[in-house]
């Protein structure tokens, strides 16, 4: 039933990797779902720290001096532990490139060392409490580099799954998977109008929330038009409500109230697209070209005599490989900064327009990214482009 919403292999890899042995995974990837749930762990301890700042102040107080009110407090707090994971993701990412003998071990094992080094960084963060105050600045660049990823493996995974349920629908003789599909096109096209209302009634920028929509009914009606290559009804459809919940909730949400709705789908949608990247990133490349010519001359001439001396071992071969971690570990380190934000509510200096910016920027990337996959055949026709 769940491999109706996702596509198979990601959802079976999702739930069941390192659970069940039998499923077709990789040790790599168990460790990218470790790294998440790590993730998460300081995540919800963050969380805790938010919801029970004042008990937490009274007693600890002390650990953050410069700080005068919980506010203030369990900020602090949230960005210590953040930085200090974005620091601890970024540093495994450093040893695994410049080291090819510990990438390995680096990566995959020494958890306990792992560990102690997380929590000597969370030390520093904590002592190093004036650095906090410019998390924000510090944050920035990495902000926007999470905000690209997610919008564009959002929009991939719409695609994929759009894909999904079409090649079931065109395969087999049921025009079940065809009403499914137009079915949950049309529960997005409802929470979008949903949103639409919500803005209406809740904020003074309405007039915003109603050209993200007419942006939105140009979008599917382009995608669905004959000029349009990649057009498909649920990938729009998808990728429309995304765009309108960001704007939504840019405009709705009050950056003094703590709406933890906003806060749980803002983390939903931003696993989502981490743990999609997780699935799709191969997990190793090929070092050396010459590996692949000497295994396609085995291949074609394996009853060759002369060619049989020259065979590579297995064990050599795989040691040509190098893992391939560089995307998804920067993209989890600048994923840390931005769940600091989103558990502080995009709070700087109590600025009263950062969380709007940076909503209203997430729904321009969506936005702007698929109508790219829509217009870009037809700008550059010779040009192949696959996702």
């Amino acid at each position: 039933m769940i491999t109706w919403v996702i596509p198979k292999d990601f959802c079976c890899g999702l739930i069941c990797s390192g659970v069940l042995q039998n499923l077709n995974t990789t040790t790599i990837l168990h460790a990218r779902l470790v790294y998440i749930s790590l993730c998460l762990f300081f995540g919800t301890l963050a969380l805790i720290v938010k919801i029970f700042a004042q008990d937490i102040y009274n007693k600890l107080s002390f650990c953050m001096p410069n700080c005068h009110d919980m506010v203030c407090f369990s900020n602090h707090v949230t960005y210590a532990i953040m930085m200090s994971l974005s620091i601890f993701n970024f540093s495994i990412l450093i040893i695994t490139l410049t080291s090819t003998t510990l990438a390995n071990s680096c990566y995959l094992k020494c958890w306990p060392l792992k560990f102690v080094f997380y929590f000597i960084t969370l030390f520093i963060c904590i002592l190093a409490a004036s650095a906090l105050d410019y998390y924000f600045l510090i944050s920035v660049p990495f902000l926007l580099i999470f905000l690209f990823v997610q919008s564009v493996y959002l929009i991939e995974l719409n695609y994929d799954w759009n894909d999904t349920w079409y090649e079931k629908y065109s395969q087999g003789s049921s025009e079940f998977w065809g009403m499914l599909l137009i079915s949950f096109s049309v529960i997005c096209w409802i929470l979008t109008i949903c949103m639409l209302m919500i803005a209406y009634i809740y904020t003074k920028y309405f007039i915003i929330n109603l050209i993200g929509f007419g942006i939105s009914v140009m979008i599917t009606i382009f995608s669905s038009s004959p000029l349009c290559q990649n057009g498909s009804l649920l990938s729009s459809s998808l990728t429309i409500m995304y765009a309108n919940y960001y704007l939504t909730s840019a405009l709705v949400v009050d950056y003094k109230e703590e709406n933890y709705l906003v806060l749980g789908l803002d983390a939903i949608l931003s696993l989502v697209s981490l743990g999609y990247l997780a699935f799709i990133v191969p997990d190793k490349v090929k070092a050396d070209k010459h590996v692949q010519i000497n295994q396609t001359e085995m291949k074609s001439f394996r009853q060759n005599r002369e060619l049989e001396e020259s065979k590579i071992d297995e064990n050599e071969v795989v040691e040509k490989f190098t893992f391939n971690n560089t995307l998804f570990q920067s993209v989890l380190g600048c994923f840390c900064f931005y769940i600091g934000m989103i558990l502080t509510n995009w709070q700087w200096d109590f600025s009263k327009n950062t969380h709007m910016v940076a909503k209203c920027i997430q729904a321009a990337m969506v936005f702007g990214f698929y109508v790219w996959t829509l217009i870009a055949p037809i700008i550059i026709p010779e040009k192949e482009f696959n996702r």
